[in-house]
């Protein structure tokens, strides 16, 4: 998803939502769902990235449900629990501007009115694993980078520029 397509959608939300959505809160609800859940740091960032697409409006409820248990190997019902005690736990103004928000953002099948997505067009967050899989190396260490084949470009077949 574009960062444009997000900078304008928070523009666009009233000003108290955008200082909520900006405050950190979010992610300080999705750190305390993963420690309870042993979420590893991967499914912890997925965690934390729908609950910002929810917040912004562009996946509605089930569709939150669905992704946490796609992209963190959640139970359906645990994931379900996990969305309505984040409605419990946002402030009150908050929660109403969310509410009224929804209701004109999302008509009765869930799809999306103001330009955004729905979730099944979403897709699946790579992870480290993934990248791995296709030799990929994510290393904080030189050791681990110099255990890596490391293949050199090709020699380019450009002429250098002539000398003056």
């Amino acid at each position: 998803m574009q960062n444009s397509l997000i900078t304008q959608r928070v523009q666009e939300l009233e000003s108290s939502y955008q200082d909520y959505i900006l405050s950190g809160e979010i992610k300080n609800i999705a750190g305390e769902f993963s420690q309870a859940h042993d979420l590893d740091t991967d499914e912890s960032i997925a965690l934390e990235n729908g609950l910002i697409l929810f917040f912004l409006f562009f996946i509605d409820k089930e569709s939150l449900v669905n992704f946490i248990v796609k992209n963190c190997n959640i139970e359906p019902e645990s994931a379900s629990i996990l969305v309505d005690a984040v409605t419990m736990v946002i402030p009150v103004n908050i929660l109403e501007i969310h509410k009224r928000t929804s209701l004109l953002v999302f008509n009765d099948g869930g799809q999306n009115q103001i330009g955004g997505t729905n979730e099944s067009a979403l897709p699946v967050l790579r992870t480290m694993e993934d990248d791995s899989k296709e030799g990929i190396v994510h290393a904080s260490s030189q050791e681990t980078l110099l255990k890596k084949e490391i293949v050199s470009p090709a020699p380019s077949k450009i002429p250098p520029p002539p000398s003056t």
